[in-house]
């Protein structure tokens, strides 16, 4: 065991330490991967070990096996940028993706009017809406449907910026 020098009779051991180390490390990490604005998580991510280039999990909630020195990996999801992590020896890592997000202004051809009643294709990465506008999460160059009553469907392409798009009656 190992004496404390500065209380007599006192003996501790670090036994109980190491074992709890030694779990800690056997058990690997677990990734969880959230939007860094919303907290939610991402379950679309895709988590690849840049030190064996194995792809190791889709989601939260993936695990990393233990590996010394510590595994590098690359996270990626539709919509997010790319994240490049050092994962830790061991226990959780909370990794936050930022999105992009593109927000699209809708206008009549015709007029230059908004139009408020439209819905998308890929409702899922719908962000907000308001009138005449949405902010959709997607990757630059992913495209995008927008459809409203009485309007001709349009696509757009996402640029991780600004962009309007015309419906044509």
């Amino acid at each position: 065991g190992i004496r404390d020098s500065s209380v007599t009779g006192v003996q501790t051991c670090a036994l109980p330490i190491l074992l709890g180390m030694a779990n800690t490390f056997a058990a690997g990490t677990t990734i969880n991967v959230i939007d860094r604005r919303s907290a939610a998580p991402v379950h679309d991510a895709l988590i690849l070990d840049r030190s064996s280039g194995v792809v190791r999990g889709a989601g939260s909630g993936t695990h990393v096996p233990f590996s010394f020195p510590p595994s590098q990996v690359a996270i990626t999801a539709p919509g997010y940028a790319d994240l490049e992590v050092q994962v830790p020896l061991g226990g959780h890592l909370t990794a936050a993706l930022e999105p992009i997000i593109t927000t699209v202004r809708i206008l009549d051809e015709q007029t230059d009017e908004p139009i408020n009643e439209v819905s998308i294709g890929q409702s899922d990465r719908l962000r907000s809406q308001g009138p005449g506008q949405i902010q959709v999460n997607l990757r630059p160059g992913d495209e995008l449907e927008i459809s409203a009553p009485g309007y001709a469907p349009a696509r757009v392409t996402a640029n991780g910026g600004e962009q309007v798009a015309r419906l044509r009656t």
